[in-house]
């Protein structure tokens, strides 16, 4: 049985996660199942899967294309992944017993003692 495609495969992003913070992913995917070939492609650039599915923890714009059995194809929309850069973090000893964690997130930073 040959299988149609739609006009334009639709790219879910997992809880609609598209900022992630640095180190994170988040899952990009189609409900179009049962293809030939799943081609997916960052900043217009083919990148490695052959799945419906993918877990990118790069920034960048992310795009399907699919493929039924027929050869016949179909794009998606781009879809805009954003990494936060994690804000830095600076330990300082004050003396053997005392250690302190400094957020520097402002030019006021905020201390934290444990």
């Amino acid at each position: 049985m040959k299988r149609d495609i739609p006009l334009k495969p639709e790219i879910i992003i997992q809880d609609n996660k598209n900022r992630i913070c640095e180190g994170d992913s988040t899952l990009l995917f189609t409900q179009e199942t049962d293809l030939s070939k799943y081609e997916w492609y960052k900043d217009n650039q083919l990148i490695s899967g052959n799945n419906p599915a993918i877990y990118v923890k790069e920034e960048g714009t992310y795009s399907l294309n699919i493929i039924n059995e027929d050869g016949c194809s179909s794009k998606s929309d781009p879809i805009p992944v954003e990494v936060i850069k994690n804000p830095p973090v600076t330990l300082l000893i004050n003396d053997i017993n005392n250690l302190y964690l400094t957020h520097l997130l402002s030019n006021a930073p905020t201390m934290t003692s444990f």
